[in-house]
């Protein structure tokens, strides 16, 4: 991003956060929500329409939103118990919804100081692991599986457990009685994260993903498989050389259960995979790399996103956001923001919307986020079709509504 670019940026930060201050107090609903980072939508979403929201206040700390009204009105969580270390490691907050929130309501957040989890929707925390400290999005993950038998923790008894993937602490928790177990990951190599296919808690087990590094093939992102203690010592894929799990890489379970990984080491652009045997196999989404490669380079490495629901199980979002090269933008390049959707799980896809950077020549599109992937980088849609994306226009930084499969957007869905 330019120097103009984050300058202007920033301009629509500060009015974003002075429109939220005008709304109200904490205690009270708005009906534009924060710029979330990561939406949460509820398992039970079709009784309760609950969507949970993570999002930086105005010092950068991240906090929850909570909505129950399928994104109409939205309140700041109080989150009283949950704790933080002080200094910029208290900035962190990861959250994740239990597969049984149903019938448990137990929502997880993890912080700098540990895990902790909520069953009156954000209210208040109690602690469950206090060595699970803040990582990535999706870390730890919750999971319906069953524990190796343990007449100390109860072992056989299908319950919500947390994975929790870190080298030297990767453990198997049971939130229901705070008892942890180490676990050893890929031996020699823990695990960067683990993954839920939708048979984890029958024989196949949890997936992990790790890179792995040694002089026959050079550094390469790995898959292997975890048993019910999360040793995970069957390999099942390796991906080519020179492919890494970064920062900002996902693997994430679709509706149809197929899986998407989304590798990058942070210097290049992203590189979309897709297996359809629960991890043995991948193979490039060259669909959506042809979109990648299409984007102009010199500039910061692009961001994808995907979207699915269960309601429509191969129809998929992907939203791509690019950044201006330095060279500036070039008068006939695709737009810097696009909405593409897909009706056959990712084979073909066709453009839904676009919005060119505010500094990009050319008709400025339907999307109203202008400002760059940096405010804006994921897409999420409910089981009732409404898509949810985080974006910064000229004027507001806040989470976007569509309710027409991404053609009209608003600021709340109304």
């Amino acid at each position: 991003m330019s120097r103009s670019e984050l300058r202007a940026a920033r301009i629509a930060l500060a009015a974003g956060l002075a429109a939220a201050a005008c709304v109200g107090g904490t205690a009270h609903a708005t009906t534009t929500p924060p710029a979330c980072d990561a939406i949460l939508v509820s398992p039970a979403y079709a009784h309760d329409h609950a969507l949970v929201c993570v999002h930086p206040d105005g010092q950068g700390t991240r906090v929850l939103a909570v909505s129950t009204t399928a994104g109409t009105t939205w309140r700041d969580a109080k989150m009283a118990g949950l704790v933080r270390p002080s200094g910029p490691l208290g900035a962190a907050l990861t959250a994740t919804l239990s597969p049984a929130f149903a019938s448990d309501n137990a929502l997880y957040a993890t912080t700098g100081s540990g895990t902790y989890v909520s069953t009156d929707f954000g209210a208040t925390f109690s602690p469950v692991d206090e060595l699970a400290k803040g990582g990535a999005t999706d870390n730890p993950v919750a999971f319906v599986g069953r524990l190796s038998t343990d007449a100390l923790v109860g072992g056989g008894a299908a319950r919500v457990l947390l994975a929790y993937a870190d080298s030297p602490l990767a453990a198997l928790i049971d939130p229901a009685n705070g008892s942890r177990r180490p676990a050893l990951g890929v031996p020699g190599l823990g695990a960067l994260r683990f993954v839920a296919p939708p048979s984890a808690s029958g024989p196949d087990g949890l997936l992990a993903v790790v890179n792995v590094s040694d002089s026959a093939t050079s550094d390469h992102a790995a898959v292997y498989r975890c048993d019910a203690d999360l040793t995970c010592a069957q390999p099942l894929f390796a991906f080519p050389a020179g492919t890494r799990f970064g920062t900002d890489s996902r693997v994430v379970v679709m509706p149809d259960h197929s899986l998407l990984a989304t590798l990058a080491d942070g210097a290049s652009s992203p590189q979309p995979w897709r297996s359809t045997d629960g991890g043995k196999t991948f193979v490039p989404m060259r669909s959506v790399a042809k979109v990648i490669a299409a984007l102009p380079a010199g500039g910061a490495p692009p961001t994808i996103a995907f979207a699915a629901t269960a309601t429509r199980p191969h129809r998929v979002y992907l939203r791509v956001e690019a950044s201006m090269p330095r060279t500036g933008w070039t008068p006939g390049s695709p737009p810097a923001s696009q909405l593409f959707r897909s009706d056959d799980s990712g084979a073909t896809w066709r453009l839904v919307a676009y919005a060119r950077s505010a500094f990009q020549p050319g008709a400025p599109g339907s999307l109203p986020w202008r400002l760059g992937p940096a405010l804006g980088r994921q897409v999420q849609i409910t089981p009732d079709g409404r898509l949810l994306a985080d974006g910064a226009s000229e004027t507001a930084v806040t989470t976007w509504c569509s309710m027409d499969g991404g053609r009209r957007w608003t600021m709340g869905c109304r």
